[in-house]
């Protein structure tokens, strides 16, 4: 593990590691350390009062030394390694192309097109003057000695799919932090799968328990999805060693005959490529002649048998294959068994996780509102079906009984890990709780993020290297709607629309990596007046090569209040920034709601004419609206913690002054900038802050994805 990956991982958690020795410097280094903050500052980021003080002891010589070792961290973290000035095609951008007409502009482009280089079409380069705005910076806390394994252990206990950050942390954290890879201690299975490649690799021991784990690990190294189609499966040719260690998990495994019998078409295509009869596992090959004699019956028949009978004892089936069977199906037992199916369940929830009671309790509350269900078959975003909501409605006094049991089921687990009770923001409505297949970001889809008076304009970006000399683009576009879902225009590299501008299109083989980047500027006001109420933003792959395979693939927005001002790209600015990594073509990333000056968070990888944004319109007008359904029937951080009986709801955005919290209260809120803790170094507030931006409010974290796994 290089201390390089360690420190991203600790930035990417909001915090920083200062390795310092004991003695402490007593000359005066201000100026030092005011240079080390300000550098900090350009990279979007300030140091908590913790970690200035603790700088404040530096001597010269360390914060240069902690400075050279830090610089690279923040380069990777913010994608300001790219570069992405250098390969823009009009360097005086917004104002070089508001000076252009449509005419000028599009012949430059053509002869771009035709291998004319940049220079000999546009301005020479302008000094640009400094940025000058107000900042809202991102804390970075102190890290403590234990705060990698902290990060480890957090997740480990996630009980939703890392993203690609994550997948990084904990292949950093791994060797470090873990002897063995026991996939029964992760939360989530399919995260240890993503490690267990590396854990070969590094010979670090597997265990799995039940057989459907070591059924996972041979779809991880055989690099298919474990949500794959049956019929898709094609499982790798196996090594002697790997079969004889798969052969000998299931062997030990509790759970072979019943994990088979639940999967009997992905057991016999696996088999095939295990060949047991090769091996003395009894077992093994036992269950494998049992399964290809038809002996083994599917444990799920006589539940299906009942429920086309309509009759009851369907419910009672359910639940001996699981609570969580039965949850999946309890809309479908709903149907024909009505506030019996609700009852029942209500007496069987103690298996069941936060993280399902919650989910189930917000679909119970919006589901009958749906005029359109929105489907990704199998996760797969890029396969989007629109399906009408015909399923059978819940009685409005059903849904009461159901939702008041979960929410007293909810309470009964989490309240004893808040004895003094908490403080809840009603901001945190805004903050939706992750979903299996985001990638780019820690917070759900339809999560709000506030445009901020003073911005005028909001930047959108997209960067590419191609690793050799080719042609192949990664489109930045946006797609304009008016509030009754219309399509008004479009801007990207082949369309124009008033209130936007692009910064004009790169040739890719101008590079001798093919590297390239595309802005747009967004004028809020000027859409507004055309009528524009939803921007969506997308990034698209023109030549329909996956995000995947090229070696670098970028993303960001910027909020800026003089768009002239400060570099092109300006890590400080930025709101978002992320690499894309995804085995796709599409990338719906967020969308602006310029009415109300909100940015919410998409990440979708909705299906698309990759060629042109333009060419999206009537699809986005069909799928829009469904997706702010979806979205808005996710779960929010708020309707988790508003389980909890004993809390204070509270709403800073009313607040003038700052609001005071109580030291023995956990805090759950959006952020931090109107409320006070009453805590210092010795005895922390703890919180959850989703936006931790008062460098002086001192806390111990609490990690909200903690608590979903727990039953």
């Amino acid at each position: 593990m290089t201390n390089l990956n360690k420190t991203i991982t600790a930035i990417q958690n909001n915090f920083l590691v200062i390795n310092k020795e004991e003695n402490i410097n007593t000359s005066s280094n201000l100026a030092e350390v005011a240079t080390v903050v300000s550098n900090i500052n350009y990279y979007g980021f300030m140091p908590s009062m913790e970690v200035f003080d603790v700088l404040k002891t530096m001597s010269r010589e360390e914060l240069i030394s902690f400075w050279e070792n830090l610089e690279p961290a923040f380069k990777e973290v913010t994608g300001e390694k790219y570069n992405i000035s250098d390969f823009v095609v009009y360097k005086n951008f917004p104002e070089e192309v508001l000076s252009m007409s449509r005419s000028e502009y599009v012949v430059k482009q053509i002869l771009i097109y035709f291998g004319v280089k940049y220079d000999h079409l546009r301005e020479e380069e302008d000094t640009r003057e400094d940025l000058t705005e107000k900042v809202e910076y991102k804390v970075l806390n102190l890290a403590n000695q234990e705060v990698f394994e902290e990060i480890f252990i957090s997740l480990m206990n996630r009980s939703n799919a890392w993203n690609d950050n994550q997948t990084f942390q904990a292949e950093t954290l791994m060797c470090e932090f873990s002897q063995n890879l026991d996939i029964d201690k992760f939360k989530f299975k399919e995260n240890a799968m993503s490690l267990s490649k590396l854990a070969l690799d590094k010979n670090i021991p597997i265990f799995a328990k039940n057989a459907t784990d070591v059924l996972r690990l041979a779809f991880a190294w055989s690099e298919i999805e474990f949500s794959t189609p049956v019929k898709k499966v094609r499982f790798k040719a196996f090594k002697r060693p790997e079969r004889k260690f798969l052969l000998s998990m299931l062997e030990n495994s509790k759970t072979l005959e019943h994990d088979v019998s639940m999967k009997r078409n992905l057991w016999k295509k696996l088999f095939g490529r295990l060949n047991p009869s090769d091996y003395k596992f009894k077992r093994v090959q036992s269950v494998y002649d049992s399964l290809y004699n038809k002996k083994i019956k599917g444990l799920e028949s006589d539940f299906k048998l009942y429920l086309s009978q309509k009759d009851p004892r369907a419910m009672t089936e359910a639940l001996k294959l699981s609570s969580g069977f039965y949850l999946r199906n309890i809309h479908q037992l709903y149907a024909v068994f009505g506030i019996m199916a609700f009852e029942l369940f209500s007496k069987n929830m103690d298996k069941l996780s936060v993280s399902q009671l919650l989910k189930l309790s917000k679909y119970l509350e919006t589901e009958n509102d749906k005029k359109v269900r929105i489907v990704a078959p199998k996760g797969s975003w890029s396969k989007l079906q629109l399906i009408e909501n015909n399923k059978v409605k819940f009685k409005s006094e059903d849904i009461e009984f159901l939702t008041s049991k979960i929410s007293d089921k909810i309470d009964e687990k989490l309240s004893p890990l808040f004895p003094n009770g908490i403080v809840l923001s009603k901001q945190t409505k805004r903050v939706k709780m992750p979903t299996n297949d985001l990638r780019i970001d820690l917070y759900g889809r339809g999560t709000e993020f506030d445009i901020p008076e003073n911005i005028k304009a909001v930047r959108l970006a997209s960067y590419w290297n191609n690793g050799e000399r080719m042609n192949h683009w990664f489109d930045n576009g946006v797609n304009f709607f008016n509030e009754n879902y219309k399509s008004v225009g479009a801007c990207c590299w082949n369309r124009g629309f008033q209130g936007s501008l692009f910064s004009g299109d790169p040739l890719p083989s101008n590079d001798k990596e093919g590297q390239g980047a595309q802005l747009i500027d967004l004028n809020l006001e000027e859409l507004e007046e055309k009528g524009v109420k939803y921007a969506i933003w997308s990034i698209l792959s023109f030549n329909s090569k996956p995000f995947s395979q090229a070696p670098a693939v970028f993303g960001a927005m910027q909020f800026c209040e003089e768009s002239q001002k400060g570099e092109l790209f300006e890590p400080s600015r930025c709101q978002m920034m992320f690499d894309i990594k995804d085995n796709s073509l599409t990338k719906y990333v967020a969308y602006v709601d310029v009415k109300n000056r909100k940015v919410i968070f998409l990440d979708a990888n909705m299906p698309a004419n990759v060629t042109s944004a333009s060419s999206n319109a009537q699809r986005l007008e069909e799928q829009f609206p469904a997706f702010l359904e979806y979205i808005d029937s996710q779960p929010s951080i708020y309707d988790l913690f508003s389980h909890i009986k004993n809390r204070m709801e509270i709403d800073e955005s009313n607040f003038l002054e700052p609001f005071e919290i109580n030291f023995d209260q956990h805090y759950i809120g959006y952020s931090d900038n109107k409320v006070l803790f009453e805590s210092d170094l010795e005895n922390k507030q703890k919180a959850y802050l989703f936006k931790h931006t008062n460098e002086n409010n001192v806390f111990e974290r609490i990690n909200i994805l903690d608590y979903l796994p727990i039953v």
